[in-house]
């Protein structure tokens, strides 16, 4: 994204349990699906949906380049392929 270093990424694992999603901030409930919110001071760094099959998280950069709305929003629009 423009400057070298900075990126926003979607992650995603079979193991349910990843030591990067230990210890959320705090949680929150959107379209029936609980979100991890992990918070860089009044940023989210990571937001993290799971499933009982995996684990996902939507990373902002090291620079906290997007905002709140813009990290959720990328987090309820995640959906696994083939799924509507």
């Amino acid at each position: 994204m423009g400057v070298p270093g900075q990126y926003d990424g979607i992650q995603g694992r079979s193991w349910k349990s990843p030591p990067i999603l230990d210890n959320p901030s705090t949680t929150t409930r959107m379209r029936r699906r609980t979100y991890e919110l992990f918070y860089d001071g009044a940023r989210l760094a990571q937001v993290a949906p799971r499933t009982s099959r995996a684990s996902y998280w939507v990373s902002n950069t090291r620079s906290r380049t997007l905002i709140n709305a813009q990290m959720l929003a990328i987090a309820r629009s995640l959906t696994r392929v083939g799924e509507r």
